[in-house]
């Protein structure tokens, strides 16, 4: 393989990586109920306290998948 492809290869994987952790991190903090937050204050004070909520399981749960998806184009490119 060449440079510039493992090079592609290299920034595919980090992208990958980013949006699933990303991704899913939100999905965590804001659609599944039980680790939502109930709490009444200003959007901005709502919205961080609501990604530091169980953050250790949301951190976990984000990288698992993240490198699940970023390992996609890896396994497929073995021949």
């Amino acid at each position: 393989m060449n440079k510039k492809n493992e090079w592609a290869d290299r920034v595919l994987t980090m992208l990958l990586f980013l949006f699933a952790f990303v991704g899913t991190w939100c999905l965590l903090s804001f659609g599944v109920p039980s680790l939502r937050i109930k709490m009444d204050s200003v959007d901005g004070d709502f919205f961080g306290a609501s990604l530091r909520h169980m953050a250790f399981l949301k951190f976990l749960g984000s990288t698992g998948l993240g490198v699940v998806v970023a390992m996609i184009p890896r396994v497929f490119n073995k021949k």
